[in-house]
This record gives structure tokens, sequence and C-alpha cells, in this order.
């Protein structure tokens, strides 16, 4: 993570266009004084949020992870309601190692028929020969969405999605770039700790799964459902789907006349997991995992470094679709 943050620069206007947005940014960089910092980028990313709380939220996990991941930042707010073209432009400094990069945060609020074609917008304040990766805040677009024909890469968090139909939205935009989920990103230390406990002699136990029990929120458990029946082929009436605070999965199994059971749950609300192997006659085994920081910026850092998406999430969106999720 970023040590340091430091404004180096600002600008904003209430009622403007793109030409003297772009001019304004020229001369903010050239006002930089030499030696100060060193600008770079690695990509441009786009962010796209319903109101500005989303859009702060967005730049505060992209401040933290600095010069990791440096980029120039086009932060979206966009409302359907007509009005004129606002812009704020940032520059900041990141404090890495002991030395000092600098990038650029450019954020546009927009409303009327300019949201229809945010590609367009855009397209002026991307990097030339630098991918373009697409962050939709606290929402799935729809698949028709033009803005994503100018996305490399799309970012999406399915956590608190309650429509089924943004999860085929998900799946098909996965067709047509790649696609990574921070709620996928999230549950890894979930998926990793259930898979250890299969491990060494419990290893035959994962061919004889009778029963899931899943637990969470729409999301997170939609997704650890699906996977867990991409990767046990048991039918629909294997599987109890349940929506709680926080995610919880537990397989029960029986093998030889041995009953097993195992499961990984959140010890309350602290960051640390627990998965139990509870296999007849020994007594049950425990290891414990840790939980990533609170926040965006674990998950987009994990995100961007990562951008050709995986192939087990789009599975995992295909069972359980199939399992009627």
């Amino acid at each position: 993570m970023a040590h340091a943050i430091d404004t180096l620069g600002s600008w904003q206007a209430e009622d403007t266009t793109v030409g003297l947005v772009l001019d304004a940014l020229e001369t903010l960089r050239r006002e930089v004084p030499a030696g100060t910092a060193t600008r770079t980028a690695v990509l441009t990313l786009v962010t796209v949020a319903p109101d500005v709380a989303g859009c702060e939220r967005a730049a505060q996990a992209l401040h933290e992870i600095g010069a990791r991941h440096p980029a120039r930042t086009i932060g979206i707010v966009a409302t359907p309601d007509p009005r004129p073209l606002g812009a704020t432009i940032s520059l900041h400094g990141h404090e890495e190692s002991g030395r000092v990069f600098w990038s650029e945060d450019i954020d546009l609020h927009v409303g009327g028929a300019v949201v229809e074609h945010l590609n367009s917008l855009i397209e002026p304040f991307t990097l030339p020969d630098l991918p373009v990766v697409v962050w939709f805040v606290d929402d799935v677009p729809v698949v028709s969405d033009p803005l994503l024909d100018a996305a490399d890469a799309v970012i999406v968090d399915a956590r608190d999605l309650a429509d089924a139909s943004k999860f085929a939205a998900i799946r098909e935009m996965a067709t047509r770039r790649p696609v990574v989920d921070l709620s996928w990103v999230r549950l890894r230390p979930w998926r990793e700790l259930l898979a250890a406990l299969f491990e060494g002699d419990h290893r035959p136990l994962l061919d004889a799964v009778e029963t899931v029990e899943v637990r969470g929120k729409e999301g997170p458990r939609r997704i650890l459902a699906g996977w867990l029946a991409d990767r046990l082929a048991l039918p629909t009436s294997s599987f109890h789907v349940v929506p709680a605070n926080h995610a919880y999965m537990r397989l029960t199994a029986t093998l030889d006349g041995r009953r097993a059971s195992f499961s990984v749950i959140r010890r309350g609300d602290e960051r640390t997991l627990l998965a139990t192997a509870d296999v007849d006659p020994d007594p049950p085994r425990h290891s414990l995992g840790q939980l990533p920081p609170t926040g965006p910026a674990w998950g987009l850092q994990e995100a961007l470094t990562s951008l050709h998406g995986d192939p087990l999430y789009l599975r995992a969106l295909d069972a359980a679709t199939d399992l009627g999720l």
C-alpha cells in the first residue's frame, strides 16, 4: 500500500466542456515541479457510480493501492437528469519504497443523454496504447451499455446483487471481455480453506459428499453454491442455500460407513475463518484463516493484478444458474 499521498495540483469547474477539461489537465501536468515526482501509468481506470459517495469510495481505494497500480483514473457520476458537465482534476503523488509517483484523477459529473454515450465521453481522456479497465461501482450494467465497447476488462462486485438478471448480465459480458468480480476475489480464503480440508487422507471423501449447505449474502452464497455445484456435480436436491450476514459452507459425506462433515465459518464479527473437518471416529481437525482487509482496496489490487478473468468463476455462475439461483 502507498505510504503517503500528496495533492500536487487541482482544478474544478461546474459547467465546462471536454476541451476545457483536457486543457486544464495539460496545464496542471506542466506545472508539476521537475523532480517532484515521476509520472507513470499502466492503465486507464474508469469508475462509474450512481452517486458521489460511490465515486469517492472508489477513489479512496485507488489511492490506497497507490504506486502499485498507477493509473489515470476517470471517475464518472452519472445521473438520468440533464445537467451541465462538471469536472474536477487532481494530481496525486504516491510514495512507495522511497520514490514518489504521480497519477491523475479526472472526476466527471454527467447527466441526461450523455449517460447513454459514456464511451464517447471518456475516449479523449484515455491513455494511448494502455488497457482501459471499467469498474462499475454498486451496480452491473446492461450488456448493451456502450461503455463496455471501450473496455478491455470490466470489474464488478456481486456482493449485494439481488436481481438474478444481473448475474446473467455478468455472464454474458464475460463472453466479450475479461470480467473480474470483487466478490469472487474476496471469497478466495473461503474456497482455499474448504479445499484444504480434503487434502491427504480426506481426499476420498470429496467424491462421497451427499449434502451441501451454503449461507451468505445474495452474491456470495450464489457464487459459492455455484462453485461447489461445479466441483461436486451433485443434484439440485443436495443443496440448501439460505440468506445470512456472513458466508458459511458445510458439506456432509458418508464413505464406508464413516460419516463426515466439512465446514468453513466466520468466527462472529472477527476477521478470522474457522475450518473444521469432523470425520468419524477421529477427533475434529481445525484450521484458521484470515479474512482480507475491509474496504475495496485489497480486492481491487488483486483484480488489477489478474485482469484475465477466471474460468472457475464463470463455471460457478453457470452452475448457479442451473441450480435455479
